[in-house]
């Protein structure tokens, strides 16, 4: 996929999620272009910000205009703080998860796979039901970025299996090996309460379902855009083909 593709998915992401909100709502956001992030280099001895979780020991030291880049909710919680080079603000949150904070921490400084590594030990894709919970971390803390990313990458990882059913030998013993975890991240999506969440846990579903029994690309595409119709994009240019030829 190239990188046109990519801003084509971002800016659908946000045109689906973020429909309607107000022009004020709108104008408090984190920018929706990719190509305005721009990651620098920040010193751990000029952080200014203390992120912490209630009830854990753990907690972060962050630049308060890393936090404003990418999260609107830490953006609306520094919004009447006033952050110098002397104050440290303190930020306490509820409910999460430690091991996922810190891989958003990283994330905000370093991207993706550094941050799969450097937390998780990950050199390759993380497993899907982590990259379920971050992406409701990502809703929770109101990141968009952070939210498309890790949709994005679970939708990847549904695509290689859609397209697996090339190897037709191989399919079944692939459906099944994937199944289980995106099952069990489909449930944490969908135990969210959040609109993200089940609306990616209904898709994942609905995709599994359409796959059992199926020993065609043509049809394993099909079934891919009934549950992710917004996302058809990602297979259509590069697969079609494939299906096209299977049939041939």
């Amino acid at each position: 996929m190239d990188y046109s593709d990519y801003l084509l998915g971002l800016h659908a992401f946000f045109d689906h999620y973020y429909q309607g909100l107000s022009n004020w709502r709108r104008s408090l956001m984190v920018d929706s272009s990719i190509e305005d992030v721009v990651r620098t280099l920040y010193l751990p001895s000029t952080a200014d910000t203390c992120v912490s979780i209630e009830g854990h020991e753990s907690s972060w030291d962050l630049h308060a205009e890393v936090l404003r880049r990418y999260s609107n909710f830490f953006r609306r919680a520094l919004a009447r703080s006033f952050v110098g080079n002397t104050t440290i603000e303190n930020i306490n949150l509820h409910g999460v998860n430690p091991d996922i904070m810190s891989f958003v921490a990283s994330w905000m400084y370093n991207g993706w796979n550094s941050a799969a590594a450097r937390v998780f030990g990950y050199t390759t894709s993380l497993p899907v039901e982590t990259m379920a919970m971050i992406l409701l971390l990502g809703d929770y803390l109101d990141m968009p970025l952070l939210c498309y990313e890790s949709r994005h990458r679970i939708i990847q990882e549904l695509v290689d299996v859609v397209v697996s059913v090339e190897r037709q030998l191989a399919f079944n013993y692939i459906l099944r090996l994937k199944q289980a975890p995106f099952v069990r991240a489909a449930d944490i999506l969908h135990d969210s309460g959040t609109i993200l969440g089940e609306e990616l846990a209904q898709g994942i579903k609905d995709l599994f379902k359409d796959l059992e029994g199926v020993h065609n690309l043509r049809r394993a595409i099909e079934g891919f855009m009934r549950a992710f119709p917004d996302e058809d994009w990602m297979l259509e240019d590069h697969y079609w083909r494939l299906a096209n030829d299977s049939e041939a």
